[in-house]
């Protein structure tokens, strides 16, 4: 039996959406190439940029389409017995999901490279192309063999950086896609970790952005992450002295990538390509050793050994001979101190805009402040918008204000005076270090008073740092009392924040923090959620205080505040930033000092034991 013909109705003033079962198909108009096909004559390609569809948007485009019908026509080509999607993939499943049997489409006879320029063209021109959808539309054009980054330019109207930035989202990693995809990562961050090789990427992909990685980046700023990555992993150009001009034009150089040619400031050109910058470093090195030689034959060549071997063979292969030195050159005579670079005329006026915001934005901020009725509760975070001769500049400043929280009780808090374990062994060394002579003098009896004497001292100074810890949890326990919804990022900031400055004690202290989770029984998992919660009961305390201070009236006079700005305190303010909100950061702290000591006054503190109790060491 012969097939059926393709079946293709002129759509002429037939409604899509009643169109079920046509009894007739009427005429061909030769002045319109739109005809009405029948769904199951028509298959997908397997070109079309677009490979994933989000079934939520399909349903809701259903949903329309059974309302108003396809609007816009999908395209197709004749293909054996049937038609061939080239354009509107999307419009034909969501008039599948809506029971139709016919759709509106236009019917063009196209080759396959015609047809997959078409699809290409037609996606890349729509709002709603997802970056790596667009990213692999991009390769397969290049790939084609009928397209350049520079005809793509001219034919999408798109900057070269912004195509080669889209193209690298074609080498991301299968998790980092994935992310991607989903919009747990912005294409911002992805464009930036995809620069890099995928065994960078799975490095940062595992510490920075999997489930239960310690330090997460997840809530970074695209720059902040961008500073990290390069400082960590790229091959700064300005580090090497050989001849640039092929880098100044080459894909692999960041500074080729960014959007905007401001985001270079402070020096983003780093090399992507380090098997090409390390052949290149060594012929330059190379040339000069030999230009050396034979500017002056008496010269001779010599190594510390951090020559490049590949140099030292090269120059030996040409007949030259290098010198071992037994010695590191770096120990003997210095030069002189290089000059400081001129500022460029751009970083001069980014640095008077800087001035300007400080400055200007002080009676803009108490107005905000004002006119909205919030109390802020963090320093602006400034970004430079836009900074140039003939427009100016335009900046963005974001803070939070305290959120509409409810306090419960504040007063009648408990909380214990424990003071750590006194052990034996700590009473030994405690009298090693600083009673040696005094103890070798004394009887027995002497021996057993001194041991005493060192107990009582080592117990007053851990009873006083037991009634810091308990003061500090009662002013913790207000945190529980302070609720209602906190901005995510504030949390997230605090979090970081609180994150650091664990960092800072592990290290400072000296402990490995694998041993560190060992003595406390958990895993990386439950470690992160404990923290994340104390950050948050701490943040919640620190606002709960504000709200006391509020409600019992605790705040400072003028003169209190004028004599904290005169006397800023860096370790407990922070650096200055501008007037009103120095003023602020001062007013806040007077305020929580004064709340918490209202809170202790109103709540009590179980005393510790009289007398120290000893861990005796064990018996061999």
């Amino acid at each position: 039996m012969k097939p059926a013909e393709p079946q293709a109705t002129d759509i002429g003033a037939v409604n899509p959406v009643a169109e079920t079962s046509p009894v007739e198909q009427p005429a061909v108009h030769p002045e319109t190439d739109v005809r009405l096909l029948d769904l199951n004559k028509i298959v997908n390609s397997t070109y079309n940029p677009r490979k994933n569809f989000c079934e939520d948007t399909l349903l809701e485009l259903a949903e329309s389409i059974k309302q108003l019908g396809v609007l816009q026509p999908i395209c197709v080509r004749p293909r054996d017995e049937g038609f061939e999607i080239v354009y509107g993939e999307r419009r034909y499943w969501a008039a599948a999901m809506a029971n139709l049997k016919f759709i509106p489409a236009l019917i063009r006879e196209l080759s396959d490279a015609e047809a997959e320029d078409a699809a290409i063209t037609e996606n890349l021109q729509r709002e709603d192309v997802r970056p790596r959808e667009e990213a692999a539309a991009y390769k397969r054009a290049l790939q084609s063999g009928r397209h350049t980054i520079e005809s793509l330019v001219g034919k999408f109207g798109k900057s070269e950086a912004y195509i080669r930035s889209r193209l690298k989202l074609c080498e991301l990693i299968d998790a980092l896609a994935e992310m991607l995809d989903k919009e747990d990562i912005s294409v911002g961050v992805a464009t930036e970790i995809a620069k890099y090789p995928a065994d960078i990427q799975q490095e940062v992909y595992d510490e920075h952005f999997a489930e239960g990685c310690y330090n997460s980046w997840k809530t970074a700023r695209i720059k902040e992450i961008a500073r990290r990555l390069y400082e960590r992993y790229m091959t700064k150009l300005e580090s090497y002295n050989f001849d640039k001009t092929e880098c100044l034009s080459c894909q692999h150089n960041t500074a080729n990538q960014v959007l905007f040619k401001d985001e270079c400031t402070g020096g983003c050109a780093g090399c992507q390509n380090r098997e090409c910058m390390i052949r290149k470093n060594n012929e330059f090195l190379v040339q000069k050793a030999v230009k050396l030689l034979k500017d002056d034959p008496h010269t001779t060549l010599a190594t510390g050994g951090e020559t490049p071997a590949a140099v030292l063979e090269a120059l030996e292969q040409e007949g030259y001979h290098v010198e071992e030195l037994e010695y590191d050159a770096y120990y003997y005579d210095e030069g002189p101190q290089m000059p400081d670079a001129p500022q460029a005329e751009e970083d001069l006026l980014t640095a008077a805009v800087n001035r300007t915001i400080l400055e200007g934005f002080s009676a803009l901020y108490e107005q905000i402040a004002a006119e909205y009725g919030v109390t802020p509760v963090t320093d602006p975070d400034f970004e430079l918008l836009a900074v140039n001769r003939a427009e100016g500049f335009r900046a963005g400043a974001q803070f939070y204000a305290l959120p509409p929280l409810t306090l419960g009780r504040y007063t009648g808090f408990v909380q214990a005076v424990e003071p750590h374990l006194i052990r034996q062994l700590t009473i030994e060394m405690e009298i090693n270090r600083h009673h040696g002579d005094e103890e070798r003098a004394a009887d027995a009896a002497g021996k057993a008073a001194l041991r005493q004497q060192v107990a009582r001292e080592l117990y007053a100074q851990r009873c006083v740092q037991a009634k810091a810890r308990a003061e500090k949890e009662v002013i913790w326990q207000l945190g529980d009392e302070v609720t209602g919804p906190l901005p995510k990022q504030l949390v997230g900031g605090n979090y970081f924040a609180e994150q650091r400055q664990f960092n800072l004690s592990l290290q400072a202290n000296g402990i490995n923090f694998d041993q560190f989770l060992k003595v406390r029984g958990q895993t990386v998992e439950e470690f992160r959620s404990w923290l994340h919660t104390q950050a948050e009961r701490k943040l919640r305390s620190w606002l709960g205080l504000l709200l006391v201070a509020e409600a019992e009236g605790l705040q400072p006079t003028e003169t209190e505040v004028t004599a904290a700005l005169t006397d800023w305190n860096e370790k407990l303010d922070g650096e200055r930033t501008f007037p009103a909100n120095d003023a602020r950061k001062v007013r806040q702290r007077l305020m929580r000092a004064k709340a918490t000591a209202f809170v202790l006054e109103h709540s009590t503190l179980t005393p510790p034991p009289a007398e120290p109790v000893v861990q005796e060491l064990p018996q061999k």
